[in-house]
């Protein structure tokens, strides 16, 4: 065999495909809102709370597919007293967090999308990845705010240690998401999206199990502690003969971003689109 031949072959094939699918960098802002889903708000799946924004690098590898970094900030938040739920304004917990995260994430385009001849310039699109992201859980009770990590409001008398963490506030998410995107002009692309993170973690709401057993006469810390774990009474957690469920049970919190990013395209010099 004349390997020579082969070697033209695949410099042909290779040179064409850069040409037909020129690998293209795009980077853009994103504008739109935050939400959550969890032991303290369990039904309300699109109910945006607090505005978000964030940035995103993209590599795109032809007209389907693309690989995203971003960025994203926004807020999260619920308040039992606001829910139609007897039972949850009985409990009467609230909390709000901030979330920073980072993302990397696969991008499927359902149609060819680009500025060449044939070529789709709007498409639904569908993506997911990881993300990593940071968390921390407040509450505000007779207008004073309570940072609920440093109470570990679900630790026994017997569990709790001021010195140790009572969960982390980093952890993964899966992110699982869906838009629209449009081609404005051959550089200039705008998509709006929604998007679910799960969380693995049930505290990004400081709420997961059960009331914890604290004594609230052990000291002034602990009052503290007790009524930022039951504020309503609801519990009477002072007893340590029984314990009453606080949250959910279910392992893992919910939080969400509506978007709508706008993104410039880098084309290569060779690009002849």
């Amino acid at each position: 065999m004349n390997y020579s031949y082969v070697a033209v072959f695949l410099s042909l094939l290779l040179f064409g495909s850069q040409r037909a699918f020129p690998q293209n960098w795009e980077a853009g802002i994103a504008l739109g809102g935050s939400g959550y889903t969890g032991d303290l708000n369990q039904r309300g799946y699109h109910k945006i709370t607090d505005p978000a924004f964030g940035f995103a690098v993209k590599k795109n590898f032809d007209g389907y597919w693309a690989l995203k970094f971003s960025l994203l900030k926004g807020t999260v938040r619920a308040n039992d007293l606001a829910s139609k739920n007897e039972d949850q304004r009985n409990r009467g917990l609230n909390f709000f967090s901030p979330i920073t995260e980072g993302s990397i994430q696969l991008e499927f385009n359902f149609f060819d999308f680009g500025i060449d001849w044939g070529q789709a310039r709007v498409t639904p699109f569908l993506y997911s990845g990881v993300s990593y992201f940071g968390f921390n859980p407040k509450a505000i009770y007779n207008g004073e705010e309570y940072e609920l990590k440093r109470y570990a409001t679900e630790l026994d008398d017997d569990q709790f240690n001021p010195e140790n963490d009572a969960y982390k506030t980093t952890a993964f998410a899966l992110p699982i998401g869906a838009g629209i995107k449009f081609k404005l002009s051959n550089n200039w692309n705008v998509a709006t999206e929604f998007s679910f993170r799960t969380a693995y973690t049930d505290y990004l709401d400081d709420v997961s199990k059960d009331y914890a057993l604290i004594d609230p006469n052990k000291n002034n810390f602990n009052k503290e502690r007790w009524f930022v774990s039951d504020p309503t009474g609801y519990s009477d957690g002072a007893n340590p003969n029984f314990k009453i469920q606080r949250g959910d049970y279910r392992k893992r919190d919910t939080y969400f971003f509506a978007l709508v990013t706008l993104s410039y395209v880098f084309r290569n010099k060779d690009c002849p689109f």
